[in-house]
């Protein structure tokens, strides 16, 4: 059968995924249709114009970048004489040249509420291709002279910038000691401010630096947010796959990391991504068969962790794993392997002399009501290159 009518207008949208929203981004993980209520912006390369792209070719300008959160903070070339383009190269990526960039009208939602403890963190998928001589603006409200402002800049030097300044020019400046400017490849930067721990966060690729922040006044100036800078005439030369923006609500270790593997796991950056930032990359713990989600499994570490999950501890080092993790491992059956190779290839196994003690905890609980260590009965000494089980 077919149907004898006219169509007056067909509306197709969608977020480009059959499953609906990604569950990183879900308010409740069983509803594909509703996002996070805190996502305040999303900006997908992949999805420019709510219907996959369909009618967009290479090298075409784009005069609007569809907001896919729902809130309608759809992104505008802030200026008339340039736009930014898309390219379909490299999975597809949202192309700056130095000349443009974008704008999205400024509303209650894209505002900051940081001077009454409210968090906000951004997520974006960069690359940058040259540096301006100096800072430049990535994401923040800052396109005329202004005093108060929040900003996400890379400096021309390469390095990221995270800052907020009140009416009264107190400012929070703190820095990313990793330089990302000039090494052509695509990095995922976190932005944003955790009020609960007054600690302004910057990370790359699941490495996060967090750095102490005191709370001023209002920082907002009015403007719109810049994607790309734009602000004093200096421009952002390099490439956007995806930008998040997600306001005045916190988010947990789990959200965060989920969030994280979602943007590295979708553009193909497993390879040098650490969402989790256990010190394996995402890649490393498909792999392995582990989740690169989960929490950190060594909460101090005091050795180093190669990507192939390698513990290495020199003298007077250490690594605790939490009660969590373990459960009450002392009331139970449970077994236990653990290969252990000499660091120096030279065949032997020490325990450093310490605190009048001739030997070393390989594995145990540490209790202090009954002494240092509590270890399993047949606790025994173990070779190179060997394991030991016991139960």
């Amino acid at each position: 059968q077919t149907l004898n009518a006219q169509i007056k207008d067909l509306v197709i949208s969608g977020v480009g995924e059959a499953e609906g929203i990604p569950e990183a981004l879900r308010e409740t993980a069983g509803d594909p249709t509703t996002p996070m209520s805190s996502l305040k912006l999303w900006l997908d390369a992949s999805n420019i114009n709510a219907t996959n792209n369909v009618g967009i070719d290479n090298g075409d300008a784009i005069s609007e970048w569809k907001d896919l959160s729902g809130n309608g903070n759809h992104a505008i070339p802030g200026n008339a004489h340039a736009s930014p383009t898309y390219s379909s190269l490299e999975n597809g990526h949202v192309a700056l040249d130095g000349t443009d960039y974008f704008r999205i009208p400024i509303n209650d939602d894209l505002k900051l509420n940081t001077h009454n403890e409210d968090d906000f963190y951004v997520f974006m998928i960069y690359k940058n291709i040259n540096t301006h001589t100096k800072a430049t603006n990535l994401f923040g409200d800052y396109e005329t002279s202004t005093t108060p402002t929040f900003q996400l800049m890379i400096s021309s030097d390469g390095y990221l910038v995270g800052t907020d300044r009140d009416a009264s020019g107190e400012s929070n400046p703190f820095y990313d000691t990793r330089a990302i400017g000039s090494d052509n490849q695509y990095h995922l930067i976190q932005y944003g401010l955790d009020n609960t721990l007054d600690k302004a966060i910057i990370g790359i690729d699941g490495v996060v630096q967090t750095n102490s922040w005191e709370k001023h006044g209002e920082t907002n100036s009015g403007q719109d947010i810049i994607l790309g800078s734009g602000h004093l005439g200096r421009f952002a030369h390099g490439e956007i796959k995806e930008v998040l923006f997600l306001n005045k609500a916190s988010l947990t270790e789990s959200q965060i990391n989920n969030i994280q593997f979602y943007l590295s796991n979708k553009w193909n950056l497993t390879a040098t991504v650490d969402s989790d930032g256990d010190g394996l990359s995402d890649a490393a713990e498909i792999q392995a068969g582990t989740d690169p989600t989960a929490s950190p499994l060594f909460s101090i570490n005091t050795g180093s962790l190669s990507s192939d999950g390698v513990l290495t501890l020199l003298d007077d080092q250490y690594a605790d794993i939490p009660a969590s993790t373990m459960d009450d491992w002392g009331t139970e059956s449970f077994e236990l392997s653990v290969s252990v190779k000499s660091a120096d290839d030279n065949e032997n196994i020490t325990a450093a002399t310490n605190s009048g003690s001739g030997s070393g905890a390989l594995f145990g609980r540490s209790s202090s009501s009954i002494g240092y260590y509590s270890l399993p009965p047949d606790y025994t000494a173990t070779q190179n290159n060997s394991t030991s089980s016991y139960d």
